[in-house]
Order: structure tokens, then sequence, then C-alpha cells
């Protein structure tokens, strides 16, 4: 992949032996739970032979042997990557930033990403700003809600619309359904259109999790109207991924029912909390989630940077 240098300082993909301090560098000022959660998920959930993969966007600036800087991009199925900024040990020289966020663009550019982000407390205005700064000109905040099982009906809720579960060969339709419920959406609006479908369909697809019994097509007199796509998260919890309606199907009610129905189907499948993700721009979504026993729990600034064919844009 490549290095690059100013001087005597060299950014280069971090080596094996120094994966671990260059990953503690990086979340050095993220919640000391966030850091355990990536840490356990890099080292221990994943098997051993994805370690090259998964640190293949883990980069270092340092003089000789000494680390300066830090870096870390997570590249995700569907064209997306997961970005953490560079951090910098006390008293590095001010171009040890611009080194590693360059070579952040050199990778994005080098894997075909379409859509980066950067995941932040709500609180890291400092960060925001620097991610600004480097083309992350999106900027919104997620609310994150859940319920457990007392909120969950007893029994699938109505009669007015079906729910076919998700098949290999149900992708064209998944897919054609989900660009519908795209149309007018107030989730990172922003987004509409930046990937394919079928990128889209692949990202969700890779959700660690990922069970087809818990994605459902979602239609009203032989009609398809939306669907709800669920994952699990180890065997008692699951979290709520997307839940689209086709503009036609809106302020008809069915938002409730189809949030309720995900609730029933996360307990038949042994699952005793279901937590989503909202864009706090998307009042609609929340008074639903809220409508049926979601409660907020957590709330993350998120940057975001198109990039359309690995080349950086200046708009969004």
């Amino acid at each position: 992949m490549g290095s690059s240098n100013s001087g005597d300082i060299v950014v280069a993909q971090a080596p094996p032996e120094r994966w671990g301090a260059a990953i503690q560098l990086v979340l050095s000022v993220r919640p000391y739970i966030e850091r355990m959660r990536l840490i356990h998920a890099l080292w221990v959930e994943a098997p051993g032979d994805a370690h090259e993969s998964q640190f293949a966007g883990l980069f270092e600036a340092r003089r000789g042997q000494t680390m300066l800087g830090a870096a870390f991009v997570m590249k995700q199925p569907g064209r997306t990557a997961l970005v953490y900024q560079p951090r910098w040990q006390a008293g590095a020289p001010r171009a040890v930033e611009a080194l590693l966020w360059k070579r952040i663009d050199q990778f994005l550019a080098d894997e075909h990403v379409c859509v980066a982000q950067e995941v932040l407390p709500v609180f890291a205005a400092d960060d925001a700003l620097r991610a600004k700064a480097a083309g992350f000109t999106i900027d919104t905040e997620l609310v994150y809600l859940s319920c457990d099982e007392e909120m969950y009906p007893e029994s699938p809720p109505g009669d007015e619309l079906t729910f076919t579960p998700f098949t290999e060969a149900d992708e064209p339709r998944l897919q054609a359904v989900m660009d519908a419920t795209y149309e007018g959406t107030l989730d990172c609006p922003e987004l509409n259109g930046v990937r394919s479908s079928h990128d889209i369909f692949v990202g969700y697809r890779a959700v660690e999790g990922f069970e087809p019994a818990l994605w459902q097509l979602v239609s009203r007199g032989g009609e398809d109207v939306g669907c709800v796509l669920l994952t699990r998260h180890g065997e008692t919890a699951a979290e709520l991924v997307y839940l689209g309606l086709v503009p036609s199907a809106r302020g008809r009610g069915y938002g409730s029912q189809v949030a309720r129905y995900a609730q029933w189907l996360a307990g038949a499948r042994g699952c005793g909390t279901l937590s989503v993700a909202v864009d706090l721009r998307n009042v609609p979504a929340l008074r639903v989630y809220e409508s049926v026993g979601f409660e907020e729990f957590d709330r993350r600034r998120v940057l975001i940077r198109i990039l359309q064919d690995g080349r950086r844009t200046e708009s969004a």
C-alpha cells in the first residue's frame, strides 16, 4: 500500500508487532467502554486469518522506530469505511496530523470507498472540526434507542400488512423496495443516490449476526410497501438495522405496525432487547419508536464524507 514521508517522518501501515500500541493511541480519547468493545471485536471475536485485512487501514507515523501518531480506517462491505481520525503523541511535529490524513485519503481512494464516516461522542467538538477540515461535510446526530421484551407484543400485530421472510431469491425484490423507501427519507438524506442499491444490500447483508429469518418484506394487498431488517448481537440482543416504507404507505400508522412486528420477531428469536439508531432529524421515526416503547440510551455525532469512485468530492 506504500508509504509517505516528510523529512524524517514516515507514514506506513503499522506492522503486527505494533498493532496494539497503534490502536491504543488511536482510541486514547474515546470512552473506555468503546475502546474495549472495538479491541475485543478486533482481537477476540474476529478469526485470526482476518487480522491482516482488518488492520490494512491501521497507519502509524514514525521517526525511526518511535511512533509519533496513528490513524485507523476500517473498510466495510458496500464501499463504506469507518474512520478513526489521527492521534499523536505529546510533542509530535504538527506535520504528523496532515501526513496521516493524507494516508487516509490514499487508502479510501485505493479501496474505492464511496462513503466514509466517523462516529464521535457528541461533546467532541474539536474532533468534529478536524473531520470537517478533512472533507467530512455532513454533520448529524444519531439517537440510539432500545426496548426490552416487556414491551414486545405477544402476537404479530395487525392483519393489514403481510410480512414475508427474506430468501436469497428475493434480492432483486428487496433492492427494488429499498430503493423506493429512500425517496423522501429523513435518515441522512444526503446519502440518497450516492451508492447503488446493490452496494447498500451488500452492506446490510454483511452485518454481523445476519439471519434471513430476521429480514422481512412488507406488503399490503399483494403490493410491496416496505421492509424491516434485524440482525442478532450474541444470543439475547437484536438490532433493527433498517425499517423503511415507500412514500405512498407513510402517514397511515404502518410504521408503528412494522416496529411492533420487529419487536415480536426479536422476541420470537429469543432476543430480550432490541435497539435502533435514528438520525436526530427524523422526527417522525423517533415518534414511532417512542410510541411503541423504545427509550433513548445514547447519542453520537456522525461526520460523513462522500467520495465517488474513491475520489474526494466537495459536494454534500
